[in-house]
């Protein structure tokens, strides 16, 4: 199994980037991938920047499952930006940190 991690704030920090995906395959032992966000250096923290973020995680969730092969998505912010428009692109099962 692969989990793809999409998280919310753009990084080229790879630590940080990848944060989300170690805790899940040390305490699971499952494969990931992650990815962010391009354009949003400072995640959501407004209506605006989650409008913003919304189509960019299911274009985003798209992508992942057309290039890395994810068998689930994980939408790695509590406030759960673009997670229905995310189900609504792919075929695999997306949640959100936040539900």
């Amino acid at each position: 199994m692969r989990i793809g991690v999409i998280r919310v704030v753009t990084t080229d920090d790879r630590e940080q980037l990848d944060a989300h995906g170690r805790v899940i395959r040390e305490e699971f032992g499952v494969d990931t991938v992650s990815r962010c966000l391009p354009d949003q250096p400072d995640g959501v923290h407004d209506d605006a920047t989650f409008a913003l973020a919304s189509a960019k995680v299911a274009d985003l969730a798209a992508r992942m499952e057309r290039e890395d092969g994810v068998d689930a998505l994980l939408v790695s912010c509590a406030a759960d930006p673009g997670l229905a428009l995310a189900r609504a692109a792919v075929g695999v099962p997306v949640v959100g940190a936040g539900e």
